[in-house]
């Protein structure tokens, strides 16, 4: 599926937490080319799972000390 990040002309449901989508807030937009059904998520959807995975940063080390 193919996915773009757009601003709404109008209010929509999300398709993951049912919650409303108000016009003029930008909202992640999934395109079906088989079907040609559109899904509408929240860019930060308040109860669906995560979209992506990311990996945890490394910590830093800060006691080191260079020799020449």
């Amino acid at each position: 599926m193919k996915n773009q990040i757009i601003t709404l002309d109008f209010q929509v449901e999300c398709d993951r937490c049912h919650h409303p989508i108000r016009a003029g807030e930008k909202c992640s937009v999934s395109m079906n080319p088989r079907t040609g059904n559109a899904y509408f998520c929240h860019l930060h959807c308040p109860t669906a799972c995560a979209n992506r995975k990311c990996r945890p940063q490394s910590p830093v080390n800060t006691k080191v000390i260079a020799y020449a």
